[in-house]
């Protein structure tokens, strides 16, 4: 006999399946768009190379921003019940898909020649993710690990850092970001502690942790590589005058050489 209960068991199954085809259609659809709209872009006067970039960035943009905005929407609608979590979370959100917008706008752009986010929001970012990991280590009962609420801003934050650690370093070095640096080595040591405290049995937790430390290595990696070759550097330092004008007289030595021979 079939009863209610396993109606409705049946109802929600179909249901979140249907979500999930909806969804995978979504993505796939905003991608081929995205991909359109990146090679069309610009005119004639670019190249293939630059072209191909353009494409896949916008491709994987807007696949990005469906997959994760879906799921962004469930966590907002199920964890949120005051006006104050809502303008919280938005805010978090809103800031986090700015990064991401001026991160691909600097990947798609061929003139782009400095660290497209600005000060102000990468320390927002920072602090916000600072303050959640806070929580996670010394308060016991607290277990909300917003992974999908600040993938976008990890992924903005990390992107340029990647492909330019040339630029953000020297961004960061202008700006003597102290502040961003301190924030940034405590997400990285949270996102480590946080797996740990959770005996790496919660899948979330991880996710988490994953997330933290891509946050906090977006400002700390261009910085350790650019030490890292300045130390370089100054272990193989440039031949001195006397080493040049040795080098110069083997040189003449060895074409008069030459010249005596035939």
């Amino acid at each position: 006999m079939v009863t209610a209960a396993k109606v409705r068991d049946t109802i929600a199954t179909r249901v979140e399946t249907l979500d999930v085809v909806v969804i995978g259609a979504g993505v796939v659809g905003i991608a081929v768009a995205g991909a359109a709209r990146g090679f069309f872009a610009g005119g004639r006067g670019r190249g293939g190379t630059m072209r191909l970039r353009r494409s896949l960035a916008c491709a994987g943009a807007a696949a990005l921003l469906v997959a994760i905005g879906a799921r962004q929407w469930l966590y907002l609608e199920a964890g949120n019940v005051a006006p104050v979590d809502w303008a919280a979370t938005l805010g978090v959100t809103a800031a986090g898909w700015l990064a991401f917008v001026l991160s691909v706008r600097a990947l798609v752009s061929a003139r782009a020649t400095r660290d497209p986010l600005p000060r102000w929001l990468v320390l927002l970012l920072l602090l916000c993710g600072a303050y959640v990991c806070l929580g996670l280590v010394f308060a016991g009962r607290h277990r909300d690990f917003p992974v999908w609420l600040f993938l976008p801003a990890a992924l903005g934050i990390a992107t340029p850092a990647i492909l330019d650690t040339q630029g953000r370093a020297s961004s960061l070095r202008s700006r003597s970001a102290t502040d961003e640096v301190v924030l940034a080595a405590w997400l990285v040591m949270a996102g480590v502690l946080i797996p740990i405290l959770e005996r790496f049995q919660n899948a979330r937790s991880i996710g988490w942790g994953l997330t933290s430390v891509l946050l906090g290595m977006g400002v700390l990696l261009p910085l350790a590589l650019q030490s890292s070759n300045h130390q370089r550097a100054a272990e193989q330092p440039d031949a001195g005058p006397g080493e040049a004008v040795k080098h110069h007289a083997e040189g003449a030595d060895r074409n008069g050489e030459r010249g005596r021979d035939h």
